[in-house]
């Protein structure tokens, strides 16, 4: 260019050229100097539609921002909202790539992955299979395209779950004539690789009366004379000469307008007056060239206020090996595609495919079958505490139901009950109620198991420290241990727990809390993707308020074991329990030891439900009826001497006949 330019024999009045974009840049950065028009026939880089940077540049190509405008709007038409892009590593394909980005953002698109290769794609589209990515935009050169979709066959990463978009050159340029030994894949595997591809290119002028173009020439016209010079389906740039051709019917249109319009000028000029320092006719030619508007043989030449084409756009598909339109976008129109009803898209899937997995989330929740068996056994214990409520209730006055404190006994039952009722609550998860009510439901389930082990352990080990009491205290003098003292004994234990809790509720109370665990393929549809999502309660420092409680009703357990082995050698059976206490105590150790480890272990809501209320339920059931059942032949012995020898003590208390019974 410079060569040109200082060379004094003839002064230049535009430029044309180039058709590479990176030399297009060069020159069109510099030329305006000269107050030099230039118009380029094929550079498609979106950095030229800069006017600061390039004020006098024009081009007839279709700049890469228009083939991502029809991509976006297309993304728009079939709701696809995540995307991904490979470009080859050139100048022109950066820009591009950065240019979709631009309106990937501007849009709401989320773009989910980037690529850039070199000479081999390989790794870079086994990269965007593994990122998820459905659809993808193309950017890259003829010379690659082979190797691209040889790549994109043996990832697999083609058919009816798969969209790519690429320029429309590569449909035109020969590629698969130019099929070789050094690309891996053959010629049926290349075209297998298509069918899920879409080419955006500027759109094809339609047929037509010869008026209709400036020249006399239809596309077709002017392919027919080209091909008598030169193989257009061999010559990779041929695509390229309609809009060369153009070209110069834009640069010469432009000049003659201005050149007339300097005849009327007084005195009258011509362009051949034209020097590099005139800013005036600099800017006339600009003008005459911005508002050009012709029918050319590639369509509509009219320039937008960027120097870029403005005109058509046409959306092609490969069906049956041929390319065929089936959508086209006029800007000057609509930013929407008018889609072919001679062609129609072909879906291989029968439908457009989705950008991406569907991701669905399915929130765990104890299955209403589990739950309702779990309410059922606990709805028997609750019954089975009843029973032995009035039972105890009944036979109060029966001597061994006196000596054995059936007071106490009552507080047992009671902390069974809501020890069973806890089970109940533990199982209102999120999938019964809202997350609120849920809330409320889990600290109601702590409390009611805290607070009824207690009751029930400790008016159980209470019972016990009194035998111990009144056999190991050696005094002429009985002690009498009234059930007032146990009672407050209980109370103190259930206090403790209380103040626990309330501590915990104030300093760290429970919150709700998401965990979503890893995806998994819907096994009736391979495009869904299940991700469970489990919601429970947590604090922050749970860990350690449940230690507290452990260690409190830890030392009861121990104090318990102890009072059973001290009281071992108790010869009435109404008041000895240290073999039932030490077997209670056996089974709850047992069951927390195994119960609380594996609940930490097990996240899956029914799993973990099943555990801890299977545990619970048993214990408590299990020491219920330790505590209860053996005394009953007793009672019911008993209540037989009564029937039989009835007496009356001084005091009006109904005694047994037998002493020492």
């Amino acid at each position: 260019m410079y060569e040109e330019l200082y060379n004094k024999t003839l002064t230049k009045v535009m430029v044309l050229g180039c058709g590479c974009s990176g030399a297009t840049e060069a020159t069109a950065g510099t030329s305006h100097y000269w107050n030099l028009v230039q118009v380029s026939f094929a550079a498609m880089s979106p950095r030229l539609s800069d006017r600061a940077t390039y004020p006098k540049f024009f081009r007839v190509f279709p700049p890469f921002s228009m083939l991502n405008q029809v991509s976006v709007a297309m993304f728009k038409k079939f709701n696809w909202k995540k995307i991904a892009i490979l470009h080859h590593s050139h100048e022109v394909f950066f820009s591009a790539k950065a240019d979709m980005l631009e309106k990937a953002q501007s849009n709401g698109l989320e773009v989910i992955a980037t690529e850039s290769f070199a000479d081999d794609s390989t790794q870079q589209i086994i990269r965007l299979k593994e990122s998820g990515a459905r659809i993808v935009v193309g950017l890259f050169q003829e010379a690659v395209a082979q190797s691209v979709f040889c790549s994109i066959y043996k990832a697999r990463m083609f058919g009816a779950k798969y969209v790519w978009i690429v320029p429309g050159y590569l449909f035109r340029a020969g590629w698969l004539a130019h099929h070789g030994s050094t690309v891996a894949c053959s010629e049926e595997e290349l075209m297998a690789a298509t069918e899920s591809f879409f080419g955006i290119y500027f759109a094809d002028f339609p047929e037509g009366t010869r008026s209709e173009r400036i020249s006399g020439m239809t596309s077709r016209d002017f392919r027919e004379r080209y091909d008598k010079h030169i193989d257009y389906q061999q010559f990779a740039g041929s695509d390229e000469a309609g809009f060369g051709y153009d070209a110069i019917w834009a640069s010469a249109l432009a000049l003659h307008r201005a050149d007339q319009y300097l005849k009327t000028e007084n005195p009258p000029r011509t362009i051949l007056d034209f020097d590099y320092s005139d800013v005036e006719m600099g800017d006339l030619i600009f003008n005459m060239m911005n508002s050009t508007n012709f029918e050319g043989v590639t369509g509509t030449v009219q320039f937008t206020s960027t120097g870029d084409r403005l005109g058509p756009m046409q959306v092609e598909q490969i069906q049956d090996d041929l390319s065929q339109v089936v959508g086209i976008l006029n800007p000057t129109h609509s930013s929407q595609i008018q889609w072919s009803q001679e062609y129609p898209i072909y879906w291989k899937g029968g439908k457009p495919p989705v950008d991406a997995f569907i991701e669905v989330e399915k929130y765990q929740s104890i299955s209403k079958p589990l739950f309702a068996v779990m309410v059922a056994l606990a709805s028997i214990g609750i019954n089975l505490t009843i029973f032995f409520l009035v039972f105890n209730v009944y036979y109060r006055e029966i001597r061994i139901v006196k000596m054995s404190s059936p007071r106490l006994n009552n507080v047992i039952l009671m902390g069974g009950a809501l020890v069973y009722c806890s089970v109940v609550f533990l199982g209102i998860d999120a999938g019964l109620v809202n997350r609120d009510a849920y809330l409320i439901m889990d600290k109601i389930s702590t409390w009611f198991l805290v607070i009824g082990f207690s009751l029930s352990f400790g008016a159980m080990f209470s019972k016990t420290w009194r035998v111990h009491r009144i056999f190991t205290t050696k005094s002429v003098v009985p002690k009498r241990i009234r059930d007032g003292q146990l009672f407050g004994q209980v109370a103190a234990l259930v206090l403790l727990d209380v103040a626990v809790l309330l501590i915990w509720e104030i300093i760290d109370p429970m919150k709700i809390q998401i965990v979503k665990g890893y995806p998994v393929a819907d096994p009736d549809d391979d495009d869904i993707l299940i991700i469970p999502v489990h919601i429970f309660s947590q604090s922050v420092y749970q860990v350690y308020w449940m230690g507290a409680l452990f260690v409190v009703n830890g030392l009861l357990l121990v104090f318990g074991a102890f009072l059973a082995w001290e009281t071992r050698k108790v010869t009435l059976p109404a008041l000895n329990d240290s073999k039932l206490i030490g077997m209670s105590v056996y089974t709850v150790v047992i069951m927390s030891f195994t119960g609380v480890p594996v609940s930490l272990v097990v996240n899956e809501p029914n799993a973990h439900y099943a555990l801890i209320a299977s545990f619970i339920i048993f214990s408590t059931t299990l020491t219920l009826c330790l505590v209860f059942i053996p005394k009953k032949p007793n009672i019911v012995s008993a209540m037989n001497d009564v029937r039989t020898q009835p007496t009356t003590n001084g005091n009006g208390d109904n005694t047994l006949a037998k002493p020492g019974s």
